[in-house]
């Protein structure tokens, strides 16, 4: 192939690539807002620029000096500059999950330019690279910058990316303190020496240089903590923190003790939407200790969840696990994102149950390995209770978790209806009092129990007059199913419909947010604790709670997915669309329509 014809084609590539590169670090995420439009002049005329600096210093032969070479290496600062300056205004603009998204392609950078910049401090030291093989091996370096752009898409969860650029940072300090050592000092040293000595100099800076590395590995490692406290101060105090927790646990002599404390810790230095601590209570797995707004069920202690954490013996993402539909539809309602088995020898004994961290952040692969580290201080510390009063105290806390029954499940038992859980279309609708928490703390607590005992009997009126059910009360907030145990018709109008009347139902001192949303669920009683409860698990469960979380940032009163807002026809006629609406835990934006605060009555 001719020559020319192969550098056009690279020219044209690279000027392409240099476009698409700089739209990709302002464009790289919705959350940040679109990029000004003007910055697409400035992307063309970069990619333009460097492929005609380019095209002129291959081509020309004009007697003209080198300003072609200047318009290219001018186009290629600029490049890079946009660059920077593209991914650091998303990195300001994002959230802590997309931040870490940013964290890989920054990195991949890195590791492709360091190579570049070492060689150039190895010509101003007098020093060229003539290996051909080792020039071709360290351009390989380049590739790290796509593969930064994949894993960051892709792979985010492969490594810890923060304990990645904590290494890479301290071996980058350390490598160059010993190739300026090998450069500057030690040819002089090694000089002296076999004067000295007799040695001829390139033993002499052999020795001197195993000797300036076996001083710099002692030196990385005392480095690096210090570069952990200055680049990544929170991570830092989370490890500290856990290696507290871990002393604190040691010291428990209840069971009670060890899983109060464990959780709440947890709770505290993790910041999980949810929390459940389960314990073996003969043929399964029931809740101990529990934070979070859904009913936890129980799991059969010969499940496939329980099998899986029982021979992988350390944190699992629950959605990496085999599970079978039921025991997935329950993970997916209590929001779970990693399980961590406790296990006393080679048996299960307990398990603990995480939701998305509030942050939006991931569990990273140090999370995971903290994590096991608790589990594996509280199986020692079980190990040497009794176990009998470990039982005993498992027992008690299980039936303080205990749950209801819906008067209308109790009509369907009365007539001697099976109640086994069943996957079905159900609608789902979750209320939640707005600011409870400063409503309580400037009241006294027989005001609060009123108040909260009288909105608890409106909604649950509000609820059976639309043909609901109210299956779940947690304190401020409730959760209701339409469409079982009986099917209902029109159940999204209806639930919409309950909806509005509880929004307008409520007294000037309170406000509250719904959400609802329909789809298939398991509907059905549910083991929980030392008894069966009915209620209804699954991903449509998840999305209500989650759409009810969204009203407070929608400014809305109600807030539906897709497929109720298309059923419900004219009761949700003044509702607004949102569209792309990032949801958590979902993993592609979904609509959402809202009725903004203070609506407009609906009119039968």
């Amino acid at each position: 192939m001719n020559p020319y014809w192969t550098l056009g084609v690279a020219n044209l590539a690279t000027s392409s690539g240099i476009v698409v590169a700089l739209w990709g670090a302002f464009e790289f995420s919705e959350s940040g807002g679109p990029a000004p439009r003007w910055t697409w002049i400035v992307f063309l005329g970069t990619g333009l620029a460097y492929g005609i600096g380019f095209g002129l210093w291959i081509w020309s032969t004009l007697p003209t000096g080198s300003w072609p070479a200047y318009i290219l290496w001018i186009s290629l600062l600029v490049y890079f500059a946009l660059l920077l300056i593209g991914l650091t205004r998303r990195y300001q603009r994002r959230e802590p999950l997309e931040r870490r998204q940013v964290k890989w392609v920054l990195y991949g950078f890195y590791i492709a330019l360091l190579p570049q910049v070492l060689l150039g401090l190895a010509a101003l030291a007098g020093i060229y690279l003539t290996s051909r093989p080792l020039g071709a091996a360290l351009n390989l370096a380049w590739l790290a910058i796509p593969l930064g752009f994949v894993i960051a898409v892709v792979g985010y969860r492969f490594l810890d990316i923060d304990q990645l650029i904590s290494a890479t940072a301290s071996y980058s300090l350390v490598g160059i303190a010993l190739l300026g050592g090998a450069l500057v000092f030690i040819p002089k040293v090694a000089r002296a020496a076999s004067d000295a000595i007799g040695v001829a100099p390139e033993t002499g800076q052999w020795m001197l240089s195993l000797a300036l590395a076996g001083v710099l590995v002692p030196v990385h490692r005392a480095l690096r903590p210090w570069i952990d406290r200055r680049l990544f101060a929170e991570r830092y105090a989370l490890a500290q923190s856990f290696e507290r927790l871990l002393g604190e646990l040691s010291s428990c002599t209840h069971a009670e003790e060890l899983t109060k404390l464990s959780g709440a810790r947890l709770d505290a230095l993790l910041h999980p939407e949810s929390i459940v601590i389960y314990a073996r209570a003969g043929d399964a797995f029931t809740p101990i200790f529990a934070r979070g707004r859904a009913a936890p069920p129980a799991f059969e202690a010969g499940s496939l969840l329980v099998h899986t954490l029982e021979s992988q013996a350390r944190p699992l993402f629950a959605g990496a696990t085999k599970l079978d539909p039921f025991e997935r539809a329950a993970l997916q309602t209590l929001g779970v994102e990693v399980v961590t088995p406790t296990l006393l020898n080679v048996t299960l004994i307990a398990f603990t149950c995480l939701g998305p961290k509030r942050s939006g952040d991931i569990y990273t692969q140090t999370d995971l390995a903290l994590l096991a580290a608790v589990a594996h201080a509280s199986s020692e510390v079980l190990a040497r209770l009794d176990q009998a009063a470990i039982a005993r105290e498992a027992g008690e806390m299980q039936a303080a978790l205990r749950r209801y029954v819906p008067g209308a499940v109790v009509q369907q038992i009365s007539q001697g209806q099976e109640l086994e859980p069943r996957e079905r279309e159900v609608s789902i609708l979750f209320v939640d009092i707005r600011d409870y928490t400063r409503f309580a703390a400037v009241r006294p607590a027989e005001d609060v129990f009123a108040t909260v005992n009288e909105h608890t009997e409106r909604v649950s009126a509000l609820v059976q007059s639309q043909g609901g059910v109210l299956v779940e009360f947690n304190g401020d907030g409730m959760m209701a199913v339409f469409g079982a145990p009986e099917p209902l018709p029109s159940k999204e109008r209806a639930a919409v419909e309950a909806a509005r009347k509880i929004v307008d139902s409520m007294p000037p001192s309170l406000a509250v947010g719904v959400g609802v949303a329909t789809g298939p669920a398991f509907v059905g009683n549910l083991r929980a604790s030392d008894r069966l409860i009915w209620s209804a698990i699954g991903s449509t469960t998840n999305l209500a709670a989650r759409l009810q979380s969204l009203t407070r940032e929608l400014r809305a009163s109600i807030a539906l997915d897709a497929t109720t807002h298309a059923r419900a026809g004219y009761v949700c006629a003044d509702f607004v669309r949102h569209e792309k609406v990032a949801i958590r835990g979902r993993e592609v934006r979904e609509e959402v329509f809202a009725l903004p605060l203070r609506p407009v009555p609906a009119h039968d």
